[in-house]
């Protein structure tokens, strides 16, 4: 599986994406009759940065407006990946199906909960369970730590497949894999001999967040485990730095295992 480290480079962010202040919400109230109307749920959505609580690494977390959520913790070598589904209710978020793996190791599973101030911060409790089986120097122990991560106003800026259109330079490997406007994703891999076939899709044209697909066909040996997997996962757009950076994070399953994929690119 360490193909996926050749197709889409071993990336690591020397400087995150700037974090700002989001806008606040609106204020509440009492209606008529003394009633009070109930408390609107905060949205969820946003590019957060800060330090991942557990390992104190930095983090780049891309949620969706509709909880999809990925965080790639940047912890030396090739990135770990949270991903799962964040709600709220009111101030409060929980999290759903939260799994942690890299490129190569399935770790295990967390659960998320804490409290968000729309387009402001997230203060987050992360606890982690590792896989049944999975030996400690591996995958660790059970842990539980608390931090706080910083809205990024690049979510603010819309998501248009224009802006994810073009051809993109892996940071890590070189290569270079093309993006239509249609969002069509393609890329032969001169290593693996592996073909990558993707669509990226707006979610809430809105908001910087695309969701993404990417099937392996073509792979050699010894990469054939790859050829008919899909990823799935999301991607971000700095289109305020020159040249343009994009950001993915993706995960799939080969012979019942989960992997990941993360990748970084400049517009070339």
């Amino acid at each position: 599986m360490s193909s996926l480290s050749k197709l889409f480079g071993v990336a690591s962010l020397a400087v995150l994406i700037a974090s700002c202040g989001g806008g606040g919400g609106g204020g509440g109230g009492s209606s008529g009759g003394g009633t009070t109307p109930p408390i609107a749920n905060a949205a969820v959505g946003g590019i957060w940065s800060g330090r991942d609580p557990i390992s104190g690494a930095n983090v780049l977390g891309v949620v969706s407006e509709d909880g999809r959520a990925q965080f790639a913790i940047f912890d030396g070598g090739y990135p770990t990946q949270y991903w799962g589904t964040l709600s709220t209710n009111g101030n409060s978020v929980t999290s759903s199906n939260f799994q942690v793996a890299d490129d190569l190791t399935y770790f295990g599973t967390a659960t998320i909960s804490g409290t968000i101030s729309a387009r402001q911060s997230l203060n987050l409790t992360i606890s982690f369970t590792p896989a049944a089986g999975c030996a400690a120097s591996v995958c660790g122990t059970a842990r539980t730590a608390s931090g706080t991560l910083t809205f990024s106003t690049l979510y603010n800026r819309g998501g248009s497949l224009s802006r994810v259109a073009g051809n993109w330079r892996d940071v890590g490997t070189g290569q270079i894999y093309n993006i239509n406007a249609s969002g069509v994703v393609f890329l032969q891999d001169a290593v693996t001999g592996c073909f990558v076939n993707g669509q990226v899709s707006t979610i809430n044209t809105n908001f910087n967040a695309y969701s993404a697909t990417y099937t392996f066909t073509n792979c050699r040996i010894p990469y054939t485990a790859l050829n008919n997997t899909t990823a799935t996962g999301l991607v971000t757009v700095d289109d305020v730095v020159t040249p343009n950076r994009i950001f993915l994070g993706a995960q799939y399953r080969a012979s019942g295992v989960t992997y990941t994929v993360y990748g970084e690119a400049t517009k070339t």
